[in-house]
């Protein structure tokens, strides 16, 4: 019964939705509602955006760290000690890798 009733009340929302963009598109300009439009169908997508950038640079950082881990092992002792030469050689390479990038791409 509960989810019958979720189901009805979602769709008089999305259909009063649809209604008021239907009046707006009437009486706004096209930009207004194009980005309006826009933002209710991308806000599933933005809530994905935070867990999106976390995977992505989880895998960048452990995909640097096992490339650079190899380098320092014999310096650092410890497993913190790892992760802040990691951390270190990620802030020194990082712009010169991209400086290097744009040279060579010509920007």
């Amino acid at each position: 019964m509960l989810l019958f009733f979720t189901a009805r009340l979602i769709f008089f929302v999305d259909f009063f939705l649809l209604l008021f963009l239907i009046f707006l598109m009437a009486r706004l300009t096209f930009f207004t509602v194009f980005l309006m439009a826009f933002v209710t169908f991308f806000t599933p997508f933005l809530m994905l955006l935070p867990s999106f950038f976390a995977a992505f640079f989880g895998f960048v950082f452990d995909f640097l760290r096992f490339f650079l881990e190899p380098i320092h092992k014999m310096t650092a002792r410890i497993g913190i000690g790892v992760r802040v030469v990691t951390a270190i050689n990620v802030a020194v390479l990082t712009p010169w890798v991209i400086e290097g990038t744009s040279v060579r791409i010509g920007l």
